[in-house]
C-alpha cells in the first residue's frame, strides 16, 4: 500500500489519543445507561478518524476511494449514536426500545451498502483525486443519496441539539454542564462539514469534520470527568409522571386537563390522550365528590370511594396549587391520587385480627379463672355475647354431647325463652339447626324461622341463628347457639370468627375436662 506520513496525517490522528481512551472507558461502564451509546459514539468517531488518516496517507487512488468507503462506516453511524447518546442521557426513553433503534439505523445502513455496491453513483457521481503540492486530495461530485444522508444527519443532530438545550434550560447546573459539553461535541465536527460542503472551507479540498473530532472527544472528556457525564443522568420529568403508581392531574387556570399520568387515566376509564384538552367538569364526572370538593378551591385534601362492579375501591386526593413563579398568581393546580384500598383492606384485616385476639386472650383467661367446664363455659357466653361488633342478639346457648346414643344437652343459656329451656333441654343429633350443626360438623345459619327450624313454640318470635359445631378434631363435642336479628346477612367474617372462637372453646373444654379427672384422682 503505498503510503507516507505527512503533516495532515499527524494532525487527524491526534483525536485518537482522546478518542480511543475515551471508548474504552465507556465501554468498560456500559452497564450504565448513558455509556453504552457514548461507547458506541465514540467507536464511530474511532473508525472515521483513523481511515480518514490513513485517507490522507495515501498516495494511490485506488487506496483513497477504498479509505473512503471505509470511512462512510463511521460517517454514517455518528449522527444516530450522538442523538441515542441525547435521548439516553436525559431519560427519553422512547427511542432506546429495540424497535426504534432499527428505525435509526435504517438510513445509516442504507448508505453504508450503496458505497460497497455499484449504486455507489447515488452517493457520488464521479470520484477522482487532486494533487495540491505533494498532498492528495479526494474529490467528488454528490449524487442525490449523498443530500439524503447529509440531510438525515443534520436532522438528527438538531433533535438531539433540542433535547441537550432544554437540559440546560430544565435542569440544574450540574446536569446544565453536562448539556453544554455534549452540544460542544456535537457542534465542533458539523461546523467542520458546513465549511466543507459550502466550499468556505480555509484548506480547500480538505474535510476539516474529523480534525474537529479533537474539540469533540475533549469536550466529552471534560464532560465525565468534571460533570459526571455517565454517572449521573438528569430524570426527565414526563418518565417520572409516567412510572409514579399514584395518579397525577395538572389542570391550567381555566380548569383544562394539561397532562395526566397513564394511572390516573386508567382509574378515569379513558387513555392519556382522550383526556388532555378536557374541563375537569368532564373528566371527574366519575369522581363526584371530587369534582364538588375543588370546584373552587386551589388546595386541600380528601377521601372517597368509587363502586367499580362488586367492589369497592379507596382513593385519597391531594391538591396543590401550580405558581408561575415567586410572587406569581397559580396557572393551574396538580391532582395527586392515591389507591388506598389496599391498605384500607389490610387495615381492617389487622383491626379484624386484633379483634379475635382480645375475644380469644378473654377466653383463654376465663379457662385459667374458672375451675369447671360449666363455670367456663357460662363465662365464655357472655363473652361471645357481649362482642360489641358482632350482629348478635344477647340471647343463646351452649350445648354438650352427651349419653348413647349421643345427643344434645343444653348446658347452660341466656335469655332464651322457658319453652325453649324445656323443648330444647335435650336435641337428638340431626334434629333442628342445632342438631344439624352436631351432625354435619358445619356451620348452620338461618336467616329466619325456617323449615329446618323443628322444634317451635306457640309466639315464638321472629330470629335468626348461627349455630356452631364444637369440634375437636373431626369430633363434635358440642354447639354453640347465636340469635340473629330476623333478615341478617351472614358475613364471612362474623363466619371466620365464629369458628375460630369455637374451636377454641373446644380445645378448652378438653383441657378443663383433663384437669377435672387429675382432681378427682389426686
Amino acid at each position: 500500500m503505498p503510503w507516507s506520513i505527512n503533516g495532515y496525517v499527524v494532525v487527524a490522528v491526534l483525536p485518537l489519543l482522546i478518542e480511543v481512551p475515551l471508548a474504552l472507558f465507556a465501554w468498560r461502564r456500559r452497564d450504565v445507561p448513558a455509556a453504552f451509546p457514548l461507547a458506541l459514539l465514540s467507536l464511530a468517531l474511532v473508525e472515521w478518524s483513523f481511515f480518514y488518516a490513513l485517507e490522507l496517507g495515501s498516495t494511490s487512488a485506488e487506496w483513497i476511494y477504498f479509505f473512503v468507503r471505509l470511512e462512510y462506516i463511521g460517517i454514517s453511524l455518528v449522527a444516530p449514536f450522538f442523538f441515542l447518546l441525547a435521548a439516553r442521557h436525559t431519560g427519553n426513553v422512547t427511542w432506546t426500545a429495540p424497535r426504534r433503534i432499527a428505525l435509526l439505523l435504517l438510513v445509516p445502513a442504507v448508505s453504508i451498502l450503496i458505497v460497497w455496491t455499484p449504486l455507489s453513483t447515488w452517493m457520488w457521481t464521479s470520484m477522482d483525486v487532486e494533487q495540491a503540492g505533494t498532498q492528495i486530495f479526494f474529490i467528488s461530485e454528490h449524487g442525490w443519496w449523498f443530500w439524503v444522508h447529509t440531510a438525515y444527519a443534520y436532522v438528527l443532530n438538531l433533535i438531539a441539539a433540542w433535547i441537550l438545550m432544554r437540559s440546560l434550560v430544565r435542569y440544574p447546573n450540574l446536569y446544565r454542564g453536562q448539556a453544554a459539553s455534549l452540544l460542544i461535541a456535537v457542534a465542533m465536527p458539523w461546523v467542520g462539514n458546513l465549511l466543507y460542503l459550502t466550499g468556505l472551507n480555509p484548506v480547500p479540498r480538505l474535510d476539516l469534520t474529523p480534525f474537529m473530532f479533537g474539540i469533540s472527544t475533549a469536550s466529552m472528556a471534560f464532560g465525565i470527568f468534571r460533570f459526571r457525564l455517565i454517572d449521573l443522568m438528569p430524570i426527565a420529568s414526563d418518565m417520572v409522571l409516567e412510572n409514579m403508581s399514584d395518579g397525577v392531574i395538572v389542570v391550567d387556570a381555566q380548569s383544562r386537563v394539561v397532562d395526566i399520568n397513564p394511572v390516573a387515566a386508567s382509574w378515569l376509564g379513558q387513555p392519556p390522550g382522550g383526556i388532555r384538552g378536557k374541563s375537569t367538569q368532564e373528566i371527574f364526572a366519575p369522581w363526584p365528590q371530587v369534582l364538588t370538593r375543588f370546584r373552587q378551591v386551589d388546595s386541600g385534601q380528601l377521601s372517597f370511594e368509587v363502586e367499580t362492579g362488586e367492589e369497592t375501591r379507596y382513593f385519597e386526593v391531594r391538591v396543590s396549587p401550580l405558581h408561575g413563579g415567586r410572587f406569581m398568581p397559580s396557572v393551574g393546580r396538580v391532582f395527586i391520587v392515591r389507591d388506598v384500598s389496599d391498605e384500607r383492606r389490610l387495615r381492617a384485616e389487622l383491626e379484624t385480627a386484633n379483634r379475635y385476639q382480645q375475644v380469644l386472650n378473654d377466653l383463654l383467661h376465663l379457662a385459667q379463672s374458672t375451675r369447671s367446664v360449666q363455670s367456663f363455659l357460662d363465662a365464655a357466653l357472655d363473652v361471645l355475647l357481649s362482642v360489641s361488633w358482632l350482629s348478635v342478639e344477647s340471647k343463646g346457648g351452649v350445648f354438650l354431647m352427651e349419653g348413647e346414643p349421643p345427643h344434645l344437652a343444653l348446658k347452660v343459656n341466656r335469655n332464651l325463652a322457658e319453652p325453649l329451656q324445656s323443648l330444647c333441654a335435650r336435641v337428638p343429633v340431626g334434629r333442628c339447626l342445632c342438631g344439624m350443626a352436631a351432625e354435619s360438623g358445619q356451620i348452620q345459619f338461618a336467616a329466619g324461622v325456617d323449615h329446618r327450624h323443628e322444634i317451635v313454640y306457640p309466639g315464638m318470635p321472629a330470629h335468626g341463628h348461627y349455630n356452631i359445631p364444637l369440634k375437636r378434631g373431626e369430633r363434635v363435642l358440642g354447639v354453640l347457639v347465636l340469635y340473629l336479628p330476623a333478615g341478617h346477612e351472614s358475613q364471612p367474617d362474623e363466619i371466620g370468627f365464629l369458628q375460630v372462637a369455637a374451636d377454641t372453646i373446644a380445645t378448652l373444654i378438653e383441657q378443663k375436662r383433663a384437669d377435672e379427672v387429675v382432681r378427682r384422682h389426686a
